[in-house]
C-alpha cells in the first residue's frame, strides 16, 4: 500500500488555506454596514413616524370638525331686542299670527300663508329701537298676473311721512330691497310709520287693486 508524501513546508512559509479570503471580509464590512444603516433608517422612521403623526391627526381632526361644523347660510334675520310685553316689533313676516297689528291700512285682511296682497296706499308701523345704525329691508313679488297689466312699477318709500326713496321694478318676480335709515328720521323707542305706495296697481276679477305681495319687511341692523 502506497502513502503519498507531503512535501514539507518551508520553514517560515505560510499555507494558502492559512491566508484570510479578502473577498470574506469584505462581505464581513458590507454587512456590518448594512446592520448599520438599517438600524438607522428604523430609528429614522420612528422619530418620522413620532413627530408627523400628531401633525397628520391634527390635520384630520380639522378637516372632520370642519365637515361636522358646516352649516348652510343662516337667513338674514333682525338681531335687536325688546321686551315682550311689546304690541309691536320692529320686524314682521306675513306669516306672524300677529302680522295685522303691523298694518295700519292698504292690505288684504288677512295672509295667504306667508305673504300678503298689498293695495294702492299700505302702510305699516314698528317700535324700533335705540340703535346706531338701522336698515329697512323688505321682501316683496310682483307677480306675473298683476306685472302683465302694469309693467314696470316705481314704488315710493316714506318714513314717518318723509320721503326715504323711490325704487323702480322693472321685472316681476321676487325682489328684495334694503337701505339704511337716516337716524334722525326715526323716532327711537317708540313706534315709527313706513308707507309702501306703488304708482300703478293691477285690477283684480273683483276689482280689488294689487299693488304687490310682501313677505316680509321691518329694520335690521
Amino acid at each position: 500500500m502506497g502513502v503519498t508524501a507531503t512535501e514539507p513546508r518551508p520553514k517560515g512559509a505560510v499555507a494558502s488555506s492559512d491566508i484570510p479570503d479578502a473577498n470574506d471580509g469584505h462581505d464581513r464590512s458590507l454587512r456590518s454596514r448594512l446592520r448599520c444603516v438599517s438600524r438607522f433608517a428604523v430609528g429614522l422612521q420612528s422619530s418620522f413616524v413620532l413627530r408627523f403623526v400628531p401633525i397628520v391627526l391634527a390635520l384630520l381632526t380639522a378637516g372632520c370638525g370642519s365637515r361636522l361644523a358646516w352649516y348652510p347660510p343662516p337667513e338674514q334675520r333682525p338681531s335687536l331686542s325688546l321686551p315682550s310685553s311689546l304690541p309691536l316689533g320692529y320686524f314682521v313676516t306675513m306669516s306672524d299670527p300677529n302680522a295685522g297689528a303691523y298694518i295700519v291700512g292698504g292690505f288684504r285682511d288677512k295672509s295667504e300663508g306667508a305673504w300678503r296682497w298689498a293695495h294702492d296706499h299700505p302702510v305699516l308701523q314698528f317700535y324700533v329701537p335705540r340703535a346706531p345704525r338701522l336698515r329697512f329691508l323688505m321682501d316683496l313679488t310682483f307677480p306675473d298676473q298683476t306685472f302683465a297689466q302694469t309693467g314696470p312699477v316705481e314704488l315710493t318709500i316714506r318714513l314717518n311721512g318723509q320721503e326715504f326713496d323711490r325704487v323702480r321694478f322693472a321685472q316681476p318676480g321676487s325682489q328684495e330691497y334694503t337701505k339704511e335709515t337716516p337716524w334722525e328720521w326715526l323716532h327711537p323707542d317708540a313706534v315709527n310709520t313706513v308707507a309702501l305706495e306703488p304708482d300703478k296697481t293691477a285690477v283684480g276679477p273683483d276689482g280689488e287693486r294689487l299693488g304687490f305681495v310682501l313677505t316680509r319687511a321691518g329694520f335690521v341692523e
